[in-house]
């Protein structure tokens, strides 16, 4: 026999099963200003806190006249929370919503070794302001929205009328007067949204789905990248190219306008304390399609969320990964901004987190396959084959090495094989929709001049899989199973040459072959079936 060797497809499943690979993109395409933003009304939780100390320093020359040593009634709820429904972004069509019932989380990463006023874990939040009464000094500050526990529940809620004022600012502040001030100064470098199980976009809806950042005032630069992969504790492990966001990108729209109340807070668990007041101002948004964040192939696979960070962080997926490498020095107010804005000044508006789309219905499920030859047994000497190749441009490949699988290869022209060597096919599945694959059945012939080694993985067990099982990034060792020749209930069968075969198998080659079927493949689920050929005497 010829001792060149081809992985030939000769596999059917119960669904259609191949796609041509997606168009690669020259770049990235720029973001989308928002033009609309639509909230609704809803009852806040109502908490008070009576005779609150003033921060300190607090503008007590200006916009909090004499608050410098005194205190304030607190009173949040006394309004509305103003909740994100849907926002317009220009050149998109329809109107976005946020995707529920995801696994998704808010990480806030702060340099350690910087501690602005002595404290490691301030908070700086601003609240939509209802009436500063009383006074000078005021002596009651109603704010419309509930209060929020810290920066990260702040940010994971869909209320928009509250938020992060400066958010990376290091170094900025704004004295009137010795001694009085709006101290917004933070160790926030880095501000994660982490979608814990990932998320794969179609590429025919990578322009319309993505992410959404909104600032009040939407006057100030930053950067963000996306995440592409997450390590063993669920951080960042890998990023596209980060993006930097200049002030012309933000959309104008007056929706939203309110006045607010800055509050610090010194240390974790210790009480909101106000600081200032600022004026009227517009919540203006941007939207990042995936397209506008990655590139193909990059933006085919899993994406795992985004990260912000301010405008003078260095523009390199690598160095964006440690934030205490990030400079400390960055400028986020308390000086004039120039037009391209300040670094760090970024009044970060809470309830734009999360992952928008175009209300859409779901890809149905949709079973890609990869057959590769895994190992050689020549001589009695196992050859593997490590690496993946993707020759045909399999579109569900990607989300196969992401996951860690995909190994072995196509074509083997040496070594020259002999009687008694075996070859070893492995087969990957890969669910590229949305909805589950019922039913799935995977039939593969046994190739001619050749026979099916019965006993390769133990006494009767010829076949080994990973049964459809959650992909992981980083890979994980996916548990394996083997599963008995006989149709005795697992999910194989040998079926023997000359045996009839089903039909999803086509036309009956004569030599026998391997059918597994999988009650369900989830979406972004991966797995394989694996079996062993030996060479027939010559």
């Amino acid at each position: 026999m010829t001792s060149s060797l081809v992985a030939g497809l000769f596999i059917l499943t119960s669904v259609a099963g191949w796609a041509p690979p997606a168009q690669a993109q020259a770049g990235l395409v720029p973001p989308r200003p928002v033009t609309a933003i639509t909230t609704q009304n809803d009852i806040p939780l109502v908490s008070n806190t009576p005779n609150a100390p003033y921060a300190n320093p607090c503008d007590n020359t200006a916009t909090l006249q004499g608050c410098s040593g005194a205190a304030v009634d607190l009173a949040f709820g006394s309004g509305n929370n103003r909740v994100l429904v849907e926002f317009q972004a220009a050149t998109v069509p329809g109107g976005l919503r946020r995707v529920t019932g995801i696994n998704e989380q808010i990480e806030i990463r702060r340099n350690l070794g910087f501690a602005p006023n002595g404290s490691i874990s301030r908070d700086i939040l601003f609240y939509e302001s209802t009436a500063i009464a009383g006074g000078p000094p005021p002596t009651n500050i109603s704010l419309a929205p509930e209060e929020a526990v810290n920066i990260a529940d702040a940010l994971i809620s869909p209320i928009v009328n509250r938020g992060i004022d400066n958010v990376f600012n290091n170094i900025g502040f704004n004295e009137i007067a010795p001694g009085s001030g709006q101290d917004t100064r933070i160790n926030v470098e880095r501000i994660d949204y982490i979608l814990r199980d990932g998320v794969v976009v179609p590429p025919e809806f990578q322009g319309q789905e993505g992410f959404l950042v909104l600032e009040r005032g939407g006057n100030d630069p930053f950067l963000i990248a996306a995440i592409t992969s997450l390590d063993a504790n669920g951080n960042p492990a890998s990023y596209g190219d980060p993006v930097l966001v200049r002030v012309a990108d933000w959309g104008v729209t007056n929706d939203i306008n309110f006045p607010s109340v800055v509050f610090r807070r010194e240390n974790a668990g210790g009480d909101l304390q106000a600081s200032h007041s600022v004026g009227a101002q517009s919540v203006r948004g941007i939207f990042f399609p995936v397209n506008a964040l990655l590139s193909a192939p990059e933006s085919n696979s899993r994406i795992f969320g985004y990260s912000l960070m301010a405008a003078d962080v260095p523009q390199n997926r690598n160095a964006i990964l440690d934030w205490n490498t990030f400079p400390t020095d960055t400028v986020g107010a308390g000086v004039a901004a120039p037009p391209e804005g300040l670094a760090g000044g970024l009044d970060l508006v809470a309830g734009g987190f999360g992952l928008f789309r175009v209300p859409r219905p779901p890809v149905p499920g949709n079973l890609f396959l990869n057959k590769r030859i895994t190992q050689l047994t020549a001589a009695g000497t196992a050859i593997p084959f490590p690496g993946t190749v993707n020759p045909d441009g399999n579109a569900g490949f990607p989300a196969l090495e992401l996951a860690g699988l995909g190994q072995g290869t196509v074509t083997v022209a040496n070594p020259e094989l002999a009687p008694a060597d075996q070859v070893e096919y492995t087969l990957y599945i890969n669910n590229t929709g949305e909805t589950v694959v019922s039913n799935a059945q995977i039939c593969d012939q046994i190739p001619p001049g050749t026979a099916f080694a019965p006993n390769a993985f133990g006494a009767g067990r010829g076949v080994q899989a990973i049964a459809p099982t959650n992909s992981q990034n980083p890979p994980v060792n996916y548990p394996t199973v083997t599963y008995t020749n006989a149709a005795d209930g697992d999910p194989a069968t040998f079926f023997p040459p000359g045996a009839p075969l089903p039909a999803i198998c086509g036309a009956n080659q004569g030599n026998g072959a391997v059918v597994v079927t999988f009650p369900t493949v989830g979406p972004s689920q991966v797995g394989y079936v694996r079996f062993r050929t030996t060479v027939n005497p010559f």
